[in-house]
């Protein structure tokens, strides 16, 4: 698990290894499949993978999440290919391009935040 403050830090520097982030909260929605938490005061990109997509993972904007998945340096290609798949809208690819990475979660997590009240 790597704490939410030490990734904000230099998420790159976690490229192409497998991460455990709690305490995330959904900042905003980027079609079905990807959206934004706040890290360091910044919005940050997950994209959920596949197998969470198949399997309807669905989340809501507001909710806390603990993330589960790969961190990868953004490129154009990747952004084509998510268009290409029907992953991502055209309109939102150039939303997508400003992240330098990305997480591409195999998990995600709701839970309520400490000291929430589910009632």
């Amino acid at each position: 698990m790597v704490p939410v403050d030490v990734f904000g830090v230099n998420p790159a520097g976690q490229s192409d290894m497998l991460i455990q982030i709690n305490e995330l909260t959904i900042q905003s929605l980027l079609d079905s499949e990807a959206f934004f938490v706040e890290v360091a005061g910044q919005p940050y990109l997950i994209k959920m993978s596949a197998d969470l997509v198949s399997d309807s993972v669905s989340v809501a904007m507001g909710e806390n999440v603990s993330v589960t998945g790969n961190v990868y340096q953004m490129t154009d290609s990747i952004v084509d290919s998510w268009v290409a798949m029907g992953s991502l809208s055209e309109a939102n690819k150039i939303v997508a391009t400003f992240s330098e990475t990305f997480i591409e979660a195999m998990d995600v997590t709701a839970y309520s935040a400490p000291g929430a009240s589910n009632q």
